[in-house]
């Protein structure tokens, strides 16, 4: 039986309905159900899901909950998506590709099969090295360690040796000493010859961040003058390294087109969706070097995918190949080997397993490290003991939080010059998993204001929408201005005419950037913000808000994320079974990455 109808009236946008219409207008002997299919794939896709799996207790949990449908049977759904004109096999250049149980849009299936295969082609690659120059720097850099073996050590072994390396570890691991210590290293074996290093993250704002952790990095490491002027000191955005703009259909470097480079290193890798990546390895000359840092169990990056986390796998807590575990005795690093069959990717992939931010077992600590276990009952025993850095509050009155929110922004409202107040900016923040409702960052952010207007801190008339001590955040990219979505600056008055009101943005060097408040692309208060949006910083103290309702959002990765952005204190607000139920719900994204990677 075909059907030309559009899909069922269910809870799906309106672009959504229109493709699958679209694709009955083109192929009008199709299915009913392979229109449907259509459409539930490209809201699945708005959700941050690659695929859709045909018959897994995953995809039929979302049909009945999110739009009230009974699952089809499998055998009928995959007969009808087969019998369908616009969904091909793999290789096929058909709007959906059917990739044995999954379903993509074709663009995705292709992101994602080139990605895996150029990874996968990149990690066999061993790259030529001058083992005794390797560990003599190795031994000079890494002198020593709080953990056998050395993690950091064995990362940068890996770094050198491999064409392709990844290096997770959460906050205060390590990660930027390491890379520092890597590039040294590479630049030691590369000699006389000229290697060209690019410094990269998805935001301006993580990019600040790491070329400045490395300009600090690079001070405390035992280098000759040579070597230490030729780290980098500058990092882009990805964005502005493949040139991909507003104005441009197609970025301007490519697989045609690669990037001038020999070294490829990128910080925030998790914040990365499936697209950019793609693009990114893509770009890449097949000699050069690609190094990803990040936490794996951070949240996934906003838009399509569950990158990082699907790359490194149980990368990391696997044994190295024979031949690796060689090399690396050979360098004085015992760590152990298997020659029974392998990923490629199981020699890329380090844990970097040791916090140097937190005191040695404090209770940061071991609270990230308990939500990360999914342990209740070790999170129930921190809440318990309290102190040390953490504060739990259980329906906390909403005039004494608010108020609390206040004493920890007068710093900021008070502060006498913009230095003053960039500093009191990044020394608190307020955390929520929501955008709306009345724990969301739209209506925190009116409270707070109107908290700090009962509290003479700022302006009390709400017409005065810019004041001296406002944080915005960008939500739209402006690449003219060089601002990009997530990057937040602060309403000061012009130094050179101070009755005139600027935002001023720390530039990528450090150095502040003024600009007119009408010249501002899209932005929003930010005394509150999502912990999305909180990902590649970090603040002195944290609040983290977990609203009481059960909502798709608030997961383990979520709570474990806004935990790791305080370094010195945080206050969470949420009830105990809010809390539980948050770490008990991983983060589930429909994608075959995985599979690519290690299958």
């Amino acid at each position: 039986m075909t059907s030309t109808a559009t899909p069922q009236q269910t809870p799906l946008r309106p672009i959504d309905t229109r493709f699958a219409a679209q694709l009955g207008a083109l192929y009008p002997d199709s299915h009913a159900l392979a229109l449907r299919s259509a459409a539930w794939i490209s809201h699945r896709l708005a959700d941050g899901h690659v695929c859709l799996t045909v018959g897994d207790a995953e995809t039929r949990d979302w049909l009945q909950t999110e739009l009230d449908i009974v699952a089809p049977d499998p055998v009928t759904w995959k007969n009808a998506l087969e019998a369908a004109g616009f969904v091909g096999q793999p290789g096929d250049f058909l709007p959906l590709i059917l990739d044995g149980d999954r379903l993509y849009l074709h663009r995705y299936w292709h992101y994602e099969s080139t990605l895996a295969t150029a990874l996968r082609e990149r990690a066999q690659v061993a790259e030529s090295v001058d083992m005794a120059r390797l560990g003599d720097g190795l031994k000079r850099l890494f002198t020593a360690a709080p953990t056998r073996p050395d993690w950091q050590k064995v990362a940068a072994a890996v770094a050198v040796l491999r064409r392709f390396a990844v290096i997770s570890g959460g906050p205060g691991t390590g990660k930027t000493h390491t890379l520092a210590a890597i590039l040294a290293l590479l630049l030691e074996q590369a000699g006389d010859t000229r290697l060209r290093i690019r410094l990269a993250a998805p935001t301006g704002k993580a990019a600040a961040r790491i070329a400045e952790s490395l300009d600090k990095a690079r001070a405390r490491l035992d280098l000759n003058d040579d070597i230490r002027a030729a780290l980098p000191d500058k990092a882009t955005t990805l964005h502005r390294l493949l040139g991909l703009n507003p104005g441009r259909s197609q970025p301007r470097f490519d697989a045609d087109h690669p990037l001038p480079l020999d070294v490829l290193v990128i910080d925030e890798a998790s914040m990365i969706d499936l697209p950019l990546m793609a693009k990114t390895v893509a770009a890449l000359p097949q000699h050069a070097r690609l190094i990803l840092l990040g936490d794996k169990d951070q949240l996934a990056s906003v838009e399509a995918g569950n990158v990082l986390a699907d790359i490194c796998g149980d990368g990391g807590n696997l044994p190295v190949s024979g031949a690796l575990a060689a090399q690396l005795e050979q360098l004085g690093i015992e760590l152990a080997g298997s020659d029974t069959a392998h990923a490629a990717l199981a020699d890329s992939i380090v844990l970097l397993r040791h916090s140097y931010r937190f005191a040695a077992g404090g209770a940061i600590a071991q609270l990230a490290q308990a939500v990360n276990a999914a342990d209740t009952r070790r999170v129930r025993d921190i809440r318990s003991a309290a102190g040390d850095g953490i504060t739990f509050l259980e329906n906390p009155d909403r005039k004494a939080l608010l108020q609390h929110v206040v004493e920890h922004y007068r710093p900021l409202c008070t502060a006498e010059n913009i230095d003053t107040a960039l500093a009191a900016l990044n020394r608190f923040r307020v955390l929520t998993a929501l955008r709306r409702g009345p724990d969301g960052v739209e209506q925190l952010n009116i409270d707070i204001e109107q908290a700090l207007r009962r509290a003479h801190l700022i302006p009390a008339s709400p017409t005065h929408s810019w004041y001296q001590g406002r944080p915005v955040m960008i939500t739209r990219n402006a690449p003219d201005l060089r601002l990009f979505n997530g990057d937040v600056g602060l309403c000061w008055p012009d130094p050179e005419a101070p009755d005139r009101l600027r935002v001023v943005f720390p530039d990528i060097d450090g150095s502040p950037r003024w600009l007119s408040p009408q010249r501002l692309p899209e932005h929003e208060t930010v005394f509150a913000m999502t912990v999305h949006k909180s990902q590649g910083s970090e603040f002195g103290e944290v609040l983290l808000l977990l609203s009481d309702h059960a909502n798709p959002v608030t997961t383990r990765e979520l709570v474990y994320t806004g935990i790791t952005r305080a370094r010195d204190r945080i206050t969470v607000v949420a009830t105990d079974p809010a809390l539980n139920a948050a770490i008990a719900t991983r983060t589930q994204r429909g994608s075959g990455l995985l599979d690519r990677c290690w299958g």
